[in-house]
């Protein structure tokens, strides 16, 4: 009886169709959300501006100014596309001057806010504002805001104009700012430009061996080239020099140095008489300066300028020559016949702070007049002491100025 059961009947092909088709609905939906999306994500990334926002506008500067923001929010409102511009069905933009103009008079504060005020006011109200008409605005801004006569003003500006301590690239680019307002032919305007650089890079571009400077272009992009590479080098000049070791510094020439009292354990020798065969240029020395002074003075400085980036063999200072001693190999600032007090021109000897004194000028003085003649006995010991005193002197002298020299 089992067998003659009849098997289940399949399911319906209708149900299995609405099911696929309501997937496939599903599925394009998504698809057209996602692509209303990507458009409209693009629609407004087209809208939004390209550049920055110019910079505000006080009114209180040149015409040179006015000029930058006019110029600079143009730029601004023709990358702005639709929110400050109208397009047509072949995709092109035009400018919508009512809303280019409202948006220029919220750039201004200051003296131009002034300016601006009542015809923002007038806008506020839903009044026209320079007959809705970019132009109208423009030529009422460069009334109010630019030189009458720019061209007059450009050659007053542009013959007022040097490079000083401005680089060749500062230099050009605020010449190229007034010369196309000044109507002066390439020609001049190249003449002008090489007339206004500094004398001393001027001396430099004559070392622009074959490079051509016959016109305004050529001369410019020369300076330019010709200023950078001379500037990288003083920059590696100066890097090198702070690399370089230096010593402790020293006192400098124009400072006195203490002297304090010599302690002996000897007592104090007897002052040294004036002879006649001194030096005369003797009269002027300071007494109290040696060799060794000097030297402590000088210590890590050039013998030749008195720099403390090289020493006087490498400074090249051969050449030299110093307007007080008329020597060679030294400057004035730096003279040892200055520092003692020579008189200018005198060159005399190299070293007299520290000459070994001469046979006649070693001997004690003689003793003064006095109503008891001392013996021989007496005046034997001091003699001697006094001269056991000033060998020692000028042994510490010597060993003082050996010392110091072994150090150069």
């Amino acid at each position: 009886m089992s067998d003659n059961v009849p098997p289940p009947p399949p399911p319906a092909q209708s149900q299995n169709e609405t099911l696929l088709q309501a997937l496939l609905t599903s599925q394009k939906a998504l698809t057209d959300s996602v692509a209303l999306l990507t458009t409209q994500m693009s629609s407004k990334a087209d809208q939004r501006s390209r550049s920055e926002k110019p910079a505000v506008f006080a009114g209180d500067g040149d015409s040179a100014d006015a000029r930058r923001f006019l110029a600079a929010f143009s730029v601004y409102g023709w990358n702005s596309k639709r929110e400050m511009n109208v397009q047509d069905a072949d995709g092109q933009y035009y400018r919508n001057d009512r809303v280019w103009i409202s948006t220029a008079l919220s750039f201004m504060v200051k003296d131009a806010a002034l300016w601006a005020t009542p015809y923002m006011e007038e806008y506020s109200l839903g009044r026209p504002i320079f007959d809705n008409n970019w132009a109208t605005f423009e030529a009422a801004f460069k009334l109010r805001f630019e030189s009458v006569d720019e061209k007059e003003d450009a050659k007053h500006r542009l013959k007022a104009l040097h490079q000083d301590k401005m680089t060749v690239a500062e230099y050009t680019a605020k010449f190229k700012e007034l010369m196309g307002r000044t109507g002066y032919s390439t020609e001049d305007l190249r003449d002008r430009f090489y007339d206004n650089l500094s004398r001393a890079f001027r001396d430099r571009l004559v070392l622009a061996i074959g490079r051509s400077t016959k016109t305004f272009d050529e001369l410019v992009q020369t300076s330019i080239e010709v200023d950078n590479h001379f500037r990288q080098y003083d920059a590696e000049k100066r890097l090198e020099a702070q690399a370089r070791p230096q010593g402790p510094r020293p006192f400098w020439s124009n400072c006195q140095l203490p002297n304090p009292p010599r302690t002996s354990p000897f007592p104090a020798a007897a002052p040294a008489p004036t002879f006649p065969t001194r030096d005369p240029n003797a009269m002027d020395i300071d007494a109290n300066r040696t060799r060794a002074d000097w030297l402590r003075l000088m210590n890590g400085k050039c013998f030749g300028c008195g720099s403390t980036e090289h020493r006087q063999r490498d400074g090249g200072h051969e050449r030299e020559i110093c307007n007080w001693c008329r020597r060679n190999g030294h400057r004035e600032a730096v003279c040892f016949n200055r520092w003692l007090g020579r008189p200018r021109g005198t060159s005399g000897q190299r070293v007299a702070a520290t000459e070994t004194p001469t046979t006649e000028q070693a001997l004690p003085a003689p003793p003064a007049a006095a109503s008891t003649t001392p013996t021989p006995a007496q005046t034997a010991p001091s003699t001697g002491l006094d001269a056991l005193i000033a060998q020692m002197e000028q042994l510490q002298m010597q060993i003082a100025t050996i010392r110091a020299e072994q150090r150069f």
